[in-house]
């Protein structure tokens, strides 16, 4: 079990390196931020984006930042396990579901922790609306 737990915690380390921090009410330069993935979408289109996760050592991905701009939505996220249904315990991904409202840019991020605390890790993703 503890093998397990270091194995995922490696691919979520892999999978979330951290965000330089960037707020503002106004116009945001994307082009300065560190992005772990750019996605490309139309308007109107769903789109997800899935992360490394495992609920049950009490750790959840939850969106910190979001879009101020209204760009996108927040629809949904579940957890889809990777192993055997009958394997408690099992590392899976948590996919975020979102839909494109406005033409432009805009960033979601997201954070890797227990309840409402801080988070141990953290994933950007950079999202371009056509």
């Amino acid at each position: 079990m503890k093998k397990n737990l270091l194995i995922i915690s490696s691919l979520v380390l892999i999978f979330s390196l951290s965000l330089i921090s960037c707020k503002t009410s106004q116009k945001v330069d994307y082009s300065q931020m560190n992005f772990d993935k750019k996605i490309k979408v139309a308007k109107k289109d769903t789109f997800s984006v899935e992360v490394v996760s495992n609920p049950s050592t009490g750790n959840r991905w939850r969106l910190i930042d979001m879009d101020k701009n209204k760009k996108v939505t927040f629809v949904k996220d579940e957890f889809v396990s990777n192993a055997d249904p009958k394997l408690i315990g099992a590392a899976g991904k948590q996919i975020f579901y979102f839909v494109a409202k406005k033409k432009g840019q805009t960033a979601i991020e997201m954070g890797y922790a227990r309840g409402k605390g801080t988070p141990s890790k953290k994933y950007a993703v950079l999202v371009d609306i056509e």
